[in-house]
């Protein structure tokens, strides 16, 4: 499944932003799903994608979070969300 196509099915918005001055070409370009936080065990951890392009950083992004579950709004019980993403990718 696309990426961008997981996150209107969940309902969050995908950000991709450009370093200011970065010099390493390999990630000037970072992209991540707004508010998102991956369940790894018992920890929440946040997770961006990181390319020289914004299409590498949304690439990256998917292989990032794709089969993980992701957490939105951890601290608020009222709010809490949890989803089980699939598979994800970008691109053809």
């Amino acid at each position: 499944m696309q990426i961008t196509q997981y996150c209107d099915i969940i309902d969050k918005q995908l950000v991709i932003r450009s370093r200011v001055m970065w010099k390493d070409v390999n990630s000037r370009w970072y992209a991540l799903i707004e508010g998102a936080e991956i369940k790894d065990g018992v920890c929440l951890c946040s997770m961006t994608g990181n390319g020289s392009s914004p299409d590498e950083a949304l690439a990256d992004l998917a292989r990032a979070v794709g089969n993980r579950r992701l957490v939105f709004a951890a601290a608020d019980a009222s709010r809490r969300e949890e989803f089980n993403a699939p598979e994800l990718e970008y691109g053809d």
